[in-house]
């Protein structure tokens, strides 16, 4: 008669450490190779035209133009600033906008909420739009 061995489950087994340097190795390749791909992405998109289209008390309405060098649809973050007569920051804004392929698109987004409050509306001055990049590990 046969006799089998049953495997032992709650044994503990270790992981080879050359399996663990390859893993290491790997993430730290695919850390950099991500970085690279998004110190390039600047030189495919556009921004330009940047204006205050309308200032109030309560909002602002930026409008901006936005040109797509690529051949593919991309979604992009924008981050918005204003700045009042100081160079200061009295309002930013985070926003997600579709971008269509190799084309060049106007936008117009609204501000309403202010880190410093506004007492007249000709103290804002300027608006900046630039490409917001997320932390490496989102």
């Amino acid at each position: 008669m046969a006799y089998f061995e049953r495997i032992d489950m709650h044994k503990k087994r270790t992981i080879p450490s050359s399996i663990k340097l390859l893993l290491l190795i790997a993430v730290i390749a695919g850390i950099s190779i991500r970085a690279c791909w998004k110190k390039s992405q600047p030189d495919k998109i556009i921004i330009s035209d940047v204006q205050i289209a309308e200032k109030t008390l309560s909002n602002i309405d930026v409008t901006f133009t936005v040109i797509n060098k690529m051949g593919v649809d991309v979604k992009k973050d924008f981050i918005i600033k204003v700045y009042n007569n100081r160079d200061q920051v009295i309002a930013t804004k985070i926003t997600q906008i579709n971008l269509k392929a190799a084309r060049r698109q106007k936008f117009r987004k609204v501000i309403q909420r202010f880190l410093q409050p506004v007492s007249n509306p000709e103290e804002i001055k300027k608006a900046t739009v630039e490409l917001h990049y997320r932390s490496i590990f989102d």
